[in-house]
């Protein structure tokens, strides 16, 4: 299995076909557990109620489908192959964290996402439930990818973009602040075991 994926990752094109598969994996499997469990975490605390709630983010927080496939693209092939394999812990935690320690954000109605931006909301209000939210798989993504461009010359704009991708976790009230540094911090743990592995 893992011959096949140092064997893929070696073209562009491999890298693009195996990030897609990756984050249907991890789609897949966020919403066969979305609230499967009833909620056991409140993590809502008086800093998430002051982070106002922006409707337009909405195109940030969407732009991290995007962010690992141009990170794929781009990285070179042994680099790639430590996001592959950093993803593999960070699948197992999140989800026994879904399981174990099920969490909901309180979020606003789709309507208070007003006129342009409701229906987008309604839509995926119905689609992801206001559970499993601990720890994020957003910010997780967002920062595998991420943590892959460091180095480069144009480090700066993966940085701001992936930046503006985890704030809008919060800004469109999908995510607590618990949420997202418990992401940052175990993709952070798993990018580095990868580096070792």
């Amino acid at each position: 299995m893992w011959s096949r994926v140092e064997q893929a990752s070696g073209h562009w094109v491999g890298r693009l076909g195996l990030t897609v598969g990756m984050m249907l994996v991890g789609l897949g499997g966020y919403l066969a557990v979305n609230g499967r469990v009833p909620p056991r975490l409140a993590l809502f605390t008086p800093l998430d109620e002051a982070i106002p709630f922006l409707p337009w983010t909405l195109l940030l927080y969407h732009s991290y489908y995007v962010l690992p496939l141009a990170i794929a693209m781009r990285a070179p092939p042994e680099d790639y192959l430590r996001m592959v394999r950093a993803a593999v812990p960070v699948l197992v935690v999140t989800f026994t964290c879904f399981l174990l320690l099920p969490a909901t954000f309180p979020r606003p109605g789709w309507e208070a996402a007003g006129d342009l931006w409701g229906p987008a909301f309604r839509w995926l209000h119905q689609v992801d439930g206001p559970a499993n939210t601990f720890p994020s798989f957003h910010v997780q993504i967002t920062v595998l990818a991420w943590y892959r461009s460091r180095g480069w010359p144009s480090r700066w704009l993966w940085t701001a973009w992936a930046l503006l991708v985890i704030l809008s976790t919060m800004t469109t009230k999908q995510h607590f602040v618990a949420d997202v540094v418990a992401g940052v911090v175990i993709a952070w743990v798993a990018c580095r075991w990868a580096d070792r592995a």
